[in-house]
Order: structure tokens, then sequence, then C-alpha cells
């Protein structure tokens, strides 16, 4: 796990001063254990001393901070180069199943001078080129200088587990694995982005696709590769290398599923467990972080296991009892972490620098202190359940769009019994599973009058909605159209790809890395996610409401039942509500800068806040998002005006 930083320039410019700095110490919390430069000036590569870049002015240079997780010797430093000195990479990741594509490599001729993975790599896209990546299994973000075409590829993993930035700027072209160098750069200004702006404040969303809250500034989407062209510092063939495929149903009985989902799963394990340092896990309490523990104690009897927990004050939100369940289970040596408002407001700008953008609440801080304490201990590598949810329909939320399924083949009385059985389980409900069918059975032109009709709508008083819409931005982006076939799997595809893991998946990157810890993700496979989306969508949730019942099932004999057999779901929660309304005089401070900046209804957002103090409104994320937002563009300078766009 590493960071690193590539900039392209057309050397009509002054080489920028401040890119060194900003790429080596600016992201050793990336990579502590060393650093490299490559240089091409002329076409000839050079490894340069960082003082002598302005003096030099390359057309290409990579910078790279690395975490040594795999061969800690000096033969895994980046850049790196083939023996042929054709190819040139740096690279930020974990590529898991190294170990084989080694010896497939080795028979091919290649010799190899170091045990790392990004030595395997490199030699895997001299002998595939741009067919590499689809053998990879494991998260990458990697870059490939070709001296010979004097071009760079670009890749990025198929769930967008590690981060790739990028950005025109007066010279050149650059990509970054973080947002903060780039904005080192001349010509890159901090102006928002009005949609993504829009669509955090009102609908939280984050992270989807290529755009970022800033305006000049993209990230290389999810599952995607591209060439750059260094001699024009032109993006050249961006292209989809990997998508879920909704077409290819198995016939599998339940009991084969099962069977096959354990070897799977258990296979992932094995292969995130792959390191030269001391690995630990994240333990939530529930399912998915729970079968990660059971699951390396099953495989590995006798490692030394360490576990890492937020334990809420709040016992309606605390875990705790299932954490010890589970540590207890595994004889796990324990570590809890226990927070409270305080904490909160002295680390909030901290926080807000680590993440880069605005996030979605405050679990992202306790996630953050998570890390923190693993990297006290000593502990490089975590594994975590993210994704988890999003693949095996673990939220509360997706039962409707079973539900739809279910109607839209016209099978009302499993419907009936369905709604029944599952509105029995916590939080759950008739209406809210009802409301949530309907609307997945309505095409896209009836979504804004459904909306409507439940009281709900796209835009907000406290939003300044004329500002939006002068710059063009679509209110209605949360809509989608009826589902075609399979209402539940579709519904989990655009979780997977646009609301809900991307900007999960950026808030684990950037709280394990600000302490310099690799957190691993063993559900994110492309074998498993291909083959939970080819099941029927009974597997996943049946005919009781049961949510991951296929994992629950084969989890058995690993995972104590008790902890399967949950019915409550709590997630990664903190007392929000609670932290928020002990510290409303620091936090009335941040919402006066409301009044400075337009996209806000300033007033009307005042008055909203006074309501859901006084108990008149209800409390939700929207009180985080304000709070997040408004001190996020303080802190950041960020600018509300229109420019011409750098991109």
């Amino acid at each position: 796990m590493c960071g690193f930083v590539i900039v392209v320039s057309d050397r009509s410019k002054n080489y920028p001063e401040k890119i060194s700095e900003a790429s080596l110490d600016g992201l050793k919390h990336r990579g502590p254990d060393d650093k490299g430069i490559l240089a091409v000036k002329n076409g000839e590569i050079i490894f340069p001393k960082e003082e002598e870049l302005v003096s030099i002015n390359p057309e290409v240079t990579l910078f790279h901070r690395r975490l040594s997780i795999i061969d800690l010797s000096s033969a895994g430093k980046q850049p790196m180069s083939t023996i042929c000195g054709r190819y040139h990479i740096v690279f930020n990741g974990e590529v898991y199943n190294y170990v084989e594509l080694r010896e497939e490599l080795k028979l091919k001729g290649y010799v190899f001078k170091s045990n790392s993975d990004t030595e395997v790599i490199l030699n895997s896209f001299k002998e595939w080129k741009e067919d590499c990546i689809k053998k990879f299994i494991g998260m990458f973000a990697l870059a490939i200088y070709d001296a010979k075409n004097r071009s760079i590829f670009i890749a990025r993993d198929p769930f967008g587990i590690k981060p790739l930035y990028y950005c025109k700027w007066n010279g050149g072209i650059a990509f970054s694995s973080e947002i903060a160098p780039l904005l080192q750069l001349e010509g890159v200004c901090r102006i928002a982005n009005p949609q993504r702006v829009f669509d955090y404040l009102r609908f939280s969303l984050t992270d989807h696709g290529s755009e970022t809250l800033y305006r000049d500034i993209k990230q290389v989407p999810a599952a995607h590769y591209l060439f750059v062209d260094t001699k024009s510092s032109k993006m050249h063939d961006v292209s989809k290398y990997w998508s879920i495929n909704l077409d290819n149903e198995t016939d599998l009985s339940f009991d084969a599923a099962v069977k096959k989902l354990r070897n799977l799963f258990l296979e992932s394990i094995e292969l995130h467990l792959r390191s030269d340092v001391v690995v630990g896990t994240a333990l939530s309490g529930g399912i998915d972080s729970s079968a990660i523990v059971c699951a390396i104690r099953y495989l590995k009897p006798d490692i030394d296991m360490h576990t890492f927990s937020f334990i809420a004050d709040d016992r309606n939100v605390s875990e705790e009892h299932w954490v010890d369940i589970v540590s207890n289970h595994v004889n796990s040596q324990s570590h809890k972490v226990r927070l409270n408002q305080d904490d909160l407001m002295s680390d909030m700008d901290k926080l807000l620098v680590t993440q880069g953008e605005p996030f979605a609440g405050t679990s992202i801080f306790a996630q953050n202190r998570v890390f923190q304490m693993a990297n006290k201990i000593g502990i490089k590598v975590m594994l975590d359940g993210q994704g988890a949810d999003e693949i095996l329909a673990g939220y509360n939320g997706y039962q409707g769009a079973r539900f739809a399924t279910i109607l839209k083949n016209y099978n009302l009385i499993e419907a009936i019994k369905f709604l029944r059985q599952s509105s029995s389980w916590p939080a759950r409900s008739y209406e809210e599973t009802i409301k949530k069918g309907v609307r997945a059975l309505l095409p896209a032109y009836l979504q804004p009058i459904a909306t409507r009709i439940a009281g709900n709508k796209f835009n907000a008083d406290w939003l300044n909605m004329e500002w939006f819409i002068d710059r063009g931005i679509e209110t209605n982006r949360s809509s989608r159209g009826g589902c075609k076939k399979s209402c539940l799997k579709e519904d989990l595809k655009y979780s997977v790809e646009e609301i809900s893991l991307p900007h999960l998946l950026r808030f684990e990157d950037r709280n394990s890395m600000a302490y310099s810890v690799e957190s691993r993700v063993p559900f994110l496979t492309t074998k498993i996610v291909e083959f939970l989306f080819g099941l029927p969508e009974s597997y996943l949730i049946d005919s009781n409401g049961t949510s991951k019942a296929i994992f629950r099932e084969a989890m058995r004999g690993i995972v104590p039942d008790e902890v399967l057999d949950r019915r409550d779901k709590i997630g990664f929660q903190t007392p929000e509500k609670a932290w928020l309304g002990q510290v409303r005089p620091q936090l009335n401070n941040i919402l006066e800068y409301a009044y400075s900046i337009p996209v806000f209804n300033a007033s009307k957002l005042e008055k909203e806040w006074k309501d859901v103090w006084d108990g008149t409104k209800h409390f939700d994320y929207r009180i985080w998002r304000w709070v997040d937002f408004l001190r996020w563009s303080k802190i950041n300078n960020i600018e509300f005006k229109l420019q011409k766009n750098a991109l």
C-alpha cells in the first residue's frame, strides 16, 4: 500500500516547484517506509534528487511513497523498472494472487529480482499489456510508463478500492492518490463542482462516476483503464474492463450454492492474509466482520489475532455484546475504542483534511480512530467487511426491492407472505417495504410524482435553488426508472457502482492510510461478486425476509450461531444526535458560515437548524452534512464563482 503522483508536462511552462514536497512529504502517511522519484528528460530515464527537478524540468515525473507489506527489502522499492528498461511502474495496493502469476510468468521465461507483487504486475503488463488487469485479484491504482511509446498506462481496480485522481494544469496533466497534491499545480482552482455540491447536500452522494466536489479535479472511475500520450499530454482510450452482469443466473441448488460461497469466501480470506507483516481485523460485531475474524481462526488455528472495535456509549447503538462473543470465540486480543463529542470536535478539521472531501456522518470519525489504535499497536494490515451489505443485500431497505420482484412476477400470495414475514423484523415496517417496492417498479418519469406524493421533494428550502439552476444542475439525479427483471439485483448493482460503496471505500482508504495502515476488503473480489449476482434473489433475501440468507448458512460451523441468527442490524453507528446536541455552541459558530457562501438559503437553514433541536422537525444525516460541508468549505478556501473549467 502506497501513494503516488505523476506529473506530465509539455515543458513550455516552468516545472511546479511545490509538487515534489506535496507528493513526497504530503503523502508520507500513505508510505512512511521509503520514497522514490523517476523522471523522463528528452526520453531518457533518470532518478533525480528532489532539489534537481526544477532545473531538470522533465516531461514526466513519477513520485512514490512506500508502505512495505510484501517483500520488505529494498528490492521492492518504487518506482520499479523491468530488466529490459522499457517499463516503469508506480503502484498503490496489493495483488494477492501475485504468487500464482509469478509462477506463470516464470514458465514464460521471466526472471524476478524481488518477491514483491509490484514486479509481478510490471512483468504481467509486459506480457499481456492491458489485459493483465483482468488477471489480478486485489485492489490497485497503478501507472506504467512505456519508454518506447512514451505513454503511460493507468488503471484502477474493479471496485475502486484504491483511489486515483487527475487534473489538467497549465503545464499538462497529473495523477495522484489524493486530491491535495493536485491543488498545488498552477491553474488548478478550488472552485466547487455545483452538481456534486447539490448531490452531497441533498442526497449524501459522493465519489460516484468521474467527478469530485472540486470542479477541476476528477477521478479515474472504478474498473477503468486508459493511456496517456506524454508527448501531447492527452488521455486516450478510456475503457471499462469489468462490470456486474445481471443476465447470468446459476441453476445451483441452495445447498450447492452455500457450499460454493463458503469455499469462495475462505479462498478470499486465505489470499488476503498474504503479508510479510502482522494482520489485524476490524470487528464491529455484525455478521460480515465476525465472519472474517472467525474464518481467519478457522484457517489459521495458531495465528496471533488482534481485533479492533468501536464501542458506543449509547446502549441503543453499542455492539459490545456481539464484539465480546466473537472475540471470545476466536480468543483474540480485543482492542476497543471509546469516543465522545469532545473527541469529535477536537479532531474535526484534521479529519476533513484526511478525507479530502466531505463525508456522510460521524461514524467515519469512529472508523478513523479504530485505525489510529491499530497503528499504535503496530498493526500495518487490517481486514474489513466493507462491501458485504451491498453484495449480500444486508441493508433493511433492500426488502422493498425483493418485494417488487415478487410483485413483478405476479406472485401475489408470495408477495403478501413475504411482506408479513419481512415486516416482523426490527426496524422494518409494512409501509416502508410497500413504498420502496412500488418505487422500484415505477418508470423514471413517474418517480418525481411519487416522491411528491410520499411527502418528499428533490429540492430543499435551505438550498439556494436559483444558484444551482443557474449552473444547470440536475435536481433528480437520484431517480431511476422501473426495474427490468430483478429489482433486488439491479438495486444492489446501483449500490455497488453509484450510491453506497464508492464513498464507503473512499472513507476507508483515507482513514486507514492516515495512519499508514493497509485496509483489505475480502468480500470484494470479482469471483465472489459475479457468483452472488448470478444467484436467484431468494438466496440473498429468503421468503421470511432474512437478509444475507445464503451467507449466514455458508458460515455455519465457523461463526457462532447466535451471531448468524441476529435479526437486528445496528451497523457501524455512533450516537450522532447526542454528540452533536452536546456541542451545539461550537456548531452554531460553524453554521454562521452559511451566510458567506451562495449555495445555502442561510436564513431558512438557520430556522430549520433551530426547529430540529427544538424537536419540531426530525433529526437526520442532513444535520451533519451542513456542518461538515461548511467547515470543509472554509478550511479549504472553496470558491463558488464561475470560471472557465480547467478540464
